[in-house]
């Protein structure tokens, strides 16, 4: 299959304020992110491989911590994170990744994610705010501080932010499909089911998983069991 090579708002900012002047390491991290997008534990591991030989060309290689940290933490499973600590080691990257930038963008965001997955919603809104204050085309940022307004049934919030995350995020059908799928959450949250279906109709072009996900929820929040069942029974013919 062969990929198109679409730029993300995200990869015009870091070519322009050129993240590292050695052109391996960029390339290594751009593999690295391209693995982490592939999911599973072996893609997860081959990207951490990626991210830290970029580091290793270029040590101050900042926005490469901000990846690495992400995935130590897909590559714990959400089962295992606070058992193997995997939030602390996000925690941490994201700390040295600002530690060398402090108006790095996707650190702050980092941190969001960090705090969104302890539940602590007002810090993971802080730390959201404050990188889309350092770049207001920060579409995970934006993501980010919809899912947490979703979180605290702040419903119009997290619309509105879902909905600047998802312009911002058209390019990347990775990131866009977690948009999508988000947005027809909250509109199942608010009993809009026929919204919510149409939304998910659409993820299904890109990652039928996702989709499939979403629609077993959808009929079983619904009452629709047996509907619900067949769609799980989709999953599993995907993935055993």
């Amino acid at each position: 299959i062969q990929m198109k090579a679409i730029m993300t708002p995200e990869e015009r900012t870091l070519i322009a304020k050129k993240p590292t002047k050695n052109p391996e390491a960029y390339d290594l991290y751009l593999r690295g992110k391209e693995f982490l997008f592939r999911g599973g534990k072996l893609n997860f591991a081959n990207a951490i491989h990626q991210f830290e030989k970029a580091i290793d060309l270029d040590p101050e290689f900042a926005q490469a911590y901000v990846w690495l940290g992400m995935a130590h933490f897909q590559q714990s499973g959400s089962k295992d994170y606070l058992n193997e600590n995997y939030g602390d080691t996000m925690k941490y990257f994201a700390r040295k990744a600002l530690a060398m930038d402090p108006n790095l963008s996707d650190g702050y965001w980092l941190l969001a994610e960090y705090y969104w997955h302890l539940t602590q919603n007002d810090s993971s809104i802080y730390y959201a705010k404050k990188a889309i204050e350092i770049d207001p085309n920060n579409g995970l940022a934006y993501q980010a501080l919809g899912v947490n307004y979703y979180m605290i049934k702040e419903f119009p919030n997290a619309f509105v932010n879902l909905e600047k995350a998802r312009k911002i995020l058209a390019g990347d059908a990775d990131q866009y499909t977690q948009n999508l799928n988000w947005r027809a959450t909250v509109y199942m949250a608010i009993g809009d089911y026929e919204k919510s279906h149409k939304i998910i109709e659409e993820s299904l072009d890109y990652n039928k998983a996702f989709g499939y996900s979403a629609l077993w929820i959808l009929n079983f929040t619904k009452g629709e069991i047996n509907k619900s069942k067949n769609y799980i029974d989709s999953l599993c013919a995907m993935d055993s």
